[in-house]
């Protein structure tokens, strides 16, 4: 009876833990360090794609931007201005979360940069994320990187990606246009390859007739759909050879920061067992 309540407790314990583990974030505008107005955008763009990304965890909840913006107005501070730790702190005491995340936006040559600072409130800890890119027409990767690390390093979801690779060039659509135009060719040449045989096995002049325009048409679409396949097929060779070469989104090292998680768990004897898992 005793070993029967204890699982039903450490089943309740299970589901209650996770609500209770859940920890709140804000995040800040990004701050464009360029002199590009067309990163400006980025300021509350970048914040905007790490809300959506870590609002789909049971463990994070975003705290909404009007909370953090009327703390700022009492405050007399600019959304943007969040970069010193003792000021992070402090608002964030006052927002009641456990993190604030804030960030820059960089230029290196040609290569954009996005550098994400998490503060932990209590302590003033900070972990560090980052991804760079070869120019700013990959925001798209960018954000979806820097998002999914930032995931892993506060709620430890998912896998962390030092990298992605980009090929620019669509090599697999390219290569499936030329295996399908290559095998319509082949079938019309052989519906013109019949055609043919019929026309000069006919006995009658209409035979003759409808049997060589047929043929005759056939013949002009295979003649189109092989250049096609020729055109497609140097289409797959000009994407593959560019593809040798592929752009990359890079991330920073991956963050091994700790946090204490209780963890409770039954042999076949019915011992009960509780230990600690440490992770960021």
């Amino acid at each position: 009876m005793i070993k029967r309540l204890i699982k039903i407790l450490l089943f309740l314990l299970s589901a209650v833990m996770p609500l209770c583990a859940q920890m709140t974030v804000v995040i800040t505008d990004f701050k464009n360090h360029t002199d590009s107005f067309f990163l400006d955008t980025w300021e509350q763009t970048v914040p905007e794609y790490l809300k959506s990304e870590l609002s789909r965890s049971d463990k994070i909840v975003v705290l909404e931007r009007r909370h953090l913006e009327t703390v700022l107005q009492e405050k007399a501070l600019a959304m943007t201005g969040l970069m010193d730790s003792s000021t992070v702190q402090e608002v964030g005491s006052l927002l009641g979360a456990e993190y604030v995340i804030s960030g820059t936006i960089s230029e290196s040559g040609s290569d954009v940069r996005i550098d994400c600072k998490i503060i932990r409130v209590s302590t003033g800890q900070v972990k560090t994320e980052r991804v760079q890119a070869p120019d700013a027409g990959y925001q798209g990767e960018m954000m979806s990187l820097l998002g999914n690390n930032v995931m892993y390093t506060l709620a430890g979801e998912g896998t962390y990606r030092s990298r992605d690779v980009i090929k620019k060039y669509p090599t697999t659509y390219f290569l499936a246009a030329t295996a399908g135009l290559a095998i319509g060719t082949a079938v019309i040449g052989k519906a013109y390859n019949d055609q043919l045989d019929a026309y000069q096995q006919a006995t009658r002049l209409s035979e003759f007739d409808e049997r060589y325009d047929t043929a005759n048409n056939l013949n002009i679409t295979k003649i189109v759909f092989a250049t096609l396949t020729g055109a497609a097929l140097l289409g797959t060779i000009y994407c593959w050879v560019g593809n040798m070469n592929p752009d990359e989104i890079k991330a920073g090292e991956k963050n091994n920061g700790l946090t204490v998680m209780p963890l409770f768990f039954i042999d076949t004897q019915g011992a009960m067992y509780a230990t600690v898992q440490f992770r960021f």
